[in-house]
């Protein structure tokens, strides 16, 4: 997977789109793919949940261009508490949620199609992308579930896989957040705060667009900076990665923390 998502995100925040992922490939026809369930060839989708473990919050979707799994399909999300709406807000490819201490949502995903869907918690990612100061944007949980370029990433062999991180490329901000693969490596995080991720599987450190160094300067923090990063390897296989992956048809949890 190319993770340069310095130039991913420069190009999409121009649009006020948030997509770190990009176009892997079709969704297929959408009257051929059920919600979260058998569909006529018997596969099942991978089920998304989210916990949160700490005070209530908002939850802000980001649905990516090439999401075959859209806002509409969340008019009904399923929580421990009751049912509630993603509702959308000031952009059209963004939706939110309430979700209140100690609860667990599970939205429908459609299966055997890809889904691109990013999360920031408490704060919709379009009005501030990069917060007021350099290194304060919202942490993101991002997901690509059923796509075609995960396998090189630890977990998955071969497609279809999910994709999951947690990116500070555009800063950090409470909650803490982890997320959990049934299927892949168990734990991507949890973030630590704005600093000390340099070793956290799963975590794109502050700024660190490739995950071992900083490129372009993304929403004005230090390049020269790169003692946040992680350190070791490559890019493309650092010592500890900042991507991991599973094959399709098992759970993503994201953890919204107590902090």
């Amino acid at each position: 997977m190319n993770k340069n998502k310095l130039l991913n995100t420069t190009v999409y925040l121009t649009f006020i789109i948030l997509v770190c992922f990009g176009v892997i490939g079709g969704c297929g026809n959408d009257s051929d793919n059920d919600l979260n369930g058998e569909d006529d060839m018997g596969t099942l989708s991978t089920t998304l949940n989210i916990s949160n473990e700490g005070v209530a919050t908002t939850v802000y979707a980001v649905f990516g261009s090439e999401s075959c799994t859209i806002i509409s399909d969340w008019s009904t999300i399923s929580c421990t508490s009751g049912n509630t709406t993603c509702t959308t807000t000031i952009n059209d490819s963004i939706c939110s949620f309430p979700i209140a201490s100690g609860d667990m949502c599970t939205p429908p995903l459609r299966a055997d199609c890809q889904t691109s869907i990013n999360f920031a918690f408490d704060e919709e990612v379009v009005t501030m992308p990069c917060g007021m100061t350099a290194g304060t944007g919202p942490s993101l949980a991002e997901i690509n579930i059923n796509g075609n370029d995960c396998s090189k990433t630890p977990g998955c062999d071969s497609p279809p896989c999910d994709c999951a991180d947690i990116s500070l490329v555009q800063g950090y901000k409470l909650p803490n957040i982890s997320m959990t693969l049934s299927k892949g490596p168990t734990t991507l995080g949890p973030t630590l705060g704005a600093t000390g991720n340099q070793d956290v599987f799963g975590v794109f450190p502050v700024g660190c667009t490739n995950c071992l160094n900083r490129e372009g300067c993304p929403c004005g923090i230090d390049c020269n900076d790169t003692m946040q990063c992680h350190q070791g390897g490559t890019p493309n296989d650092p010592d500890v990665p900042c991507l991991a992956s599973q094959p399709t048809g098992g759970t993503i949890t994201i953890n919204i923390l107590a902090n």
